[in-house]
C-alpha cells in the first residue's frame, strides 16, 4: 500500500476531527465566502476545489487559532498548493507580479553579502524594507554595528512567496544555498527586521539563532521621546502571530517613546491579516480588502503602528499606518505622517543604491 502524502493525512484529519462548529468561519471572511474546513478538503478529495478558491486563501493562520480542535487548517490548505505546483496547474497567471519580484530580489545584482572577517552575525533586512526605506535599513545597520563586534550585513530575498505559492522544490533550493553559504561563514545568528523573512528563517535555518532587530534594541533608550494626548494602536502582521517574546518586544518600545498604546479586539495571535497574506490579494481582492476595513473598523481612527512593510503598503490606505522603524529612529516625523515610503520603480533603483553604498 502506498505511504498516504503529507497532504493525505491532512486531509484525512480535517475530515476526520473538523465538527463544523463555525468558529473559524465566523474569522475568516475566506472561509465564509467558500465554506468550513470540512467542506474544502471533501471537495479537494472529490477534485471540485479550484485553483482559483486555493489561492484566495492568505494562509494567516487565523482559523488555526481559533479551532477548538487545535487542526492545522491553514497547512492543509497550503498543502493543497504545493500538490497544484506538483500537477502544473500552480502558480496562476496572477502571481507574475510578485514571482517577477522575487527574481529580482534573487538576482546577483541585486544581492550583497558583506561579511568581515571573524563574523558570526549578519543583519538581513528583507527586500520590502531595502526597497521602501533604504536609508533607515543603513541606520538599523549602524545601530546594530554598536552593539555587535564584526556584524555583517546580507541583501537577499528569503523566497517566501514561491514558497506560499507551493513552490517548494524551487524554494528549498534557492533557501538551502543561502543557509550553506552563510554557515560556511561561521554565521550563527541573524537578525531580521522583515517578519515574513523572520518566519521563513526561523522554521527552516536549522543551526541558525534567529532574532528580530525589536528583540535586539529593545531596552535601548530612545533618541527621543514624543509627548501626544493620543493613544496608538499596535497591529502585529500575522507572519509574526505566534512570536510572543517579539510582541512584547515592540510593546515596550512603544512605550519607551513614551506613547499610549490601546489595544484592538485582534491582537498578537488573534491579530488580523493585512490583506498580504499568502499572496491572496493576487487572487481575491475582494476578500482580502475585507481584513483591511475590518482593522480601521477596530482603529477607530487612532494611528496604527506596524512592523511589517508589506502591512504599512495594504492599511495605508484605509487609515494613519506608521512603521516602527520609522517611530524609532524619527518619531516626532512619523507621528506627523512626514515619513514616506518610496514606491515602485523607485525601490528597485534603492536597492542598487543601497547596496552600492553597503560595499
Amino acid at each position: 500500500m502506498d505511504e498516504l502524502t503529507p497532504l493525505d493525512k491532512a486531509l484525512a484529519t480535517v475530515i476526520d476531527d473538523c465538527t463544523e462548529c463555525g468558529s473559524c468561519v465566523r474569522q475568516c471572511a475566506f472561509l465564509r465566502r467558500y465554506g468550513n474546513p470540512l467542506v474544502l478538503a471533501q471537495q479537494h478529495q472529490a477534485g471540485s476545489l479550484a485553483p482559483e478558491v486555493i489561492y484566495s486563501c492568505s494562509l494567516c493562520r487565523l482559523c488555526d487559532v481559533h479551532c477548538p480542535e487545535a487542526l492545522n487548517i491553514s497547512e492543509m490548505l497550503w498543502l493543497m498548493r504545493c500538490r497544484l505546483v506538483e500537477e502544473g496547474r500552480g502558480p496562476l497567471r496572477q502571481h507574475r507580479r510578485i514571482l517577477n519580484y522575487e527574481k529580482i530580489g534573487l538576482s546577483p545584482g541585486f544581492q550583497l553579502s558583506a561579511i568581515p572577517e571573524n563574523s558570526t552575525t549578519v543583519f538581513f533586512p528583507g527586500c520590502a524594507l531595502a526597497g521602501t526605506k533604504p536609508k533607515q535599513v543603513q541606520e538599523l545597520f549602524t545601530r546594530l554595528k554598536k552593539k555587535i563586534d564584526h556584524l555583517g550585513i546580507v541583501l537577499n530575498c528569503c523566497a517566501k512567496p514561491s514558497h506560499d505559492l507551493g513552490r517548494t522544490t524551487f524554494f528549498e533550493r534557492v533557501f538551502t544555498t543561502q543557509i550553506d553559504e552563510l554557515q560556511e561563514r561561521g554565521i550563527t545568528t541573524l537578525i531580521t527586521v522583515c517578519p515574513s523573512c523572520h518566519q521563513i528563517f526561523t522554521r527552516y535555518a536549522e543551526g541558525i539563532e534567529v532574532k528580530t532587530i525589536y528583540q535586539i534594541l529593545d531596552g535601548q533608550a530612545p533618541v527621543q521621546k514624543v509627548e501626544t494626548s493620543g493613544e496608538i494602536c499596535i497591529h502585529d502582521p500575522c507572519s509574526a502571530r505566534f512570536d510572543s517574546e517579539v510582541h512584547q518586544s515592540v510593546r515596550s518600545i512603544t512605550a519607551s517613546l513614551g506613547l499610549k498604546v490601546g489595544d484592538m479586539k485582534h491582537q498578537r495571535k488573534r491579530t488580523l491579516c493585512c490583506g498580504e497574506g499568502g499572496s491572496a490579494c493576487f487572487v481575491a481582492p475582494d476578500i482580502t480588502d475585507c481584513w483591511a476595513e475590518e482593522r480601521a473598523e477596530q482603529a477607530a481612527g487612532r494611528p496604527v503602528v506596524t512592523y511589517c512593510a508589506g502591512c504599512v503598503h495594504f492599511l495605508s490606505g484605509k487609515m494613519d499606518t506608521i512603521h516602527l522603524v520609522d517611530l524609532m529612529l524619527e518619531p516626532e516625523a512619523a507621528l506627523a505622517g512626514k515619513a514616506p515610503a518610496s514606491k515602485w520603480p523607485f525601490t528597485y533603483l534603492n536597492r542598487l543604491l543601497l547596496k552600492f553604498r553597503l560595499k
